[in-house]
């Protein structure tokens, strides 16, 4: 038998947030909130897992498709993913699945357990060596999202393999370039609203999609990934008028990304700009998608009247987290954040790693 212990971190959208899903640039950071699978592996193709931090378990086969009992049964759902990626296992494992992630929070905890997940079993399946990364994000991203039909995009499970901060552009494939660590400290209020990241998504998505198709149908050579504002000057005669705001709006999250990721590769950074490139971000969260809410509001608020360079709300919005992004100040921002509700401080962490070893 061998011992097993892998963990993979929650991520924050810097930049792009609601931007992965139409196939258009992010920028995102791993953060140092895991989740942790801890166990030993066993001589059965069998998974024997426990959940205490939903006060649930599971035992399953792993040498075969488990039935999958829910739309959000990833645990299961990984397993067929791997199965269909030619992965074939002789072992199982007994484990324990725990996290610091907040749950359904924007942060996350279930792309972050999908990678630690897909790791584990890379890991009893017996291969040597690790999984790339990459790989990694993508199987996990098959697992959670295009098995369910879900309609998010990849950014969560690349941000959790890859750690660190990344630029994640979509082109063929996703291509990951890392970026230098922001400088100073990254707060988070949780609001401890519920949110139903699905409905969100698709109450996001789907209008950007119509727009784009609206548009295309005008002019064909018309692309969310290259259509600049003047391209929208010439259409808007033709479309509506929700549509052409939708669309110009959209194209200006893409340019500050763009315009991020030119900061991050340039020294010294101008901290002041990068900071109201995440403001002019969440002004289109809310104004234009209007995924913000009241105590997003209030904690953005507080953050920015204690010092931070920048603040936004955090994952898909309608409740969940929000970040602050203080250069200096740190400790001021985290207390003017504290006393609005549950605020923590936050450092960019490593990806998703593998620490097994013989028992």
């Amino acid at each position: 038998m061998a011992e097993l212990r892998v963990s993979a971190p929650g991520r924050v959208c810097l930049f792009g947030e609601h931007q992965d899903y139409l196939n258009l640039p992010v920028i995102a950071a791993a953060i140092s909130r895991r989740i942790t699978i801890s166990g030993r592996t066993l001589s059965q193709p069998v998974a024997r897992i426990e959940l205490p931090d939903c006060n649930g378990s599971d035992v399953f086969p792993v040498d075969e498709i488990p039935v999958v009992r829910s739309e959000r049964d990833y645990l299961r759902s990984a397993v067929k993913v791997m199965l269909d990626a030619g992965y074939s296992f002789r072992q199982g494992c007994e484990c324990t699945i725990q996290g610091t992630i907040p749950l359904n929070a924007g942060l996350s905890s279930s792309s972050a357990l999908v990678v630690a997940w897909i790791a584990c079993l890379h890991s009893i399946a017996g291969d040597t060596g690790s999984l790339p990364p990459e790989e990694v994000a993508r199987l996990a991203h098959r697992a959670e999202v295009l098995e369910f039909g879900e309609p998010g995009g990849s950014m969560d499970h690349y941000a959790s393999a890859c750690g660190d901060v990344i630029h994640l552009a979509f082109d063929d494939q996703p291509a990951v370039t890392a970026l230098p660590p922001l400088p100073g400290e990254f707060i988070i209020g949780d609001t401890g609203e519920s949110k139903d990241t699905r409905a969100v998504l698709a109450r996001s998505k789907v209008p950007v999609l119509k727009a784009a198709a609206a548009a295309a149908q005008r002019d064909p050579h018309f692309s969310l990934a290259t259509a600049d504002q003047s391209w929208l000057v010439d259409l808007r005669p033709h479309l509506a008028e929700r549509d052409w705001h939708l669309l110009e709006q959209t194209l200006r999250n893409r340019d500050f990304t763009s315009a991020a990721l030119d900061l991050l590769q340039t020294t010294p950074l101008d901290k002041t700009r990068l900071g109201e490139l995440l403001n002019a971000q969440h002004a289109i969260l809310r104004d234009t998608l209007g995924v913000s809410t009241p105590r997003l509001e209030r904690f953005i608020t507080a953050a920015l009247s204690a010092g931070a360079a920048g603040a936004k709300l955090v994952g898909s919005g309608g409740g969940g987290c929000m970040v602050a992004w203080a250069p200096e100040n740190g400790g001021r921002v985290l207390e003017a954040m504290s006393r609005i509700g549950t605020a923590f401080l936050v450092r960019i962490d490593r990806g998703v790693s593998d620490t097994n070893g013989d028992a």
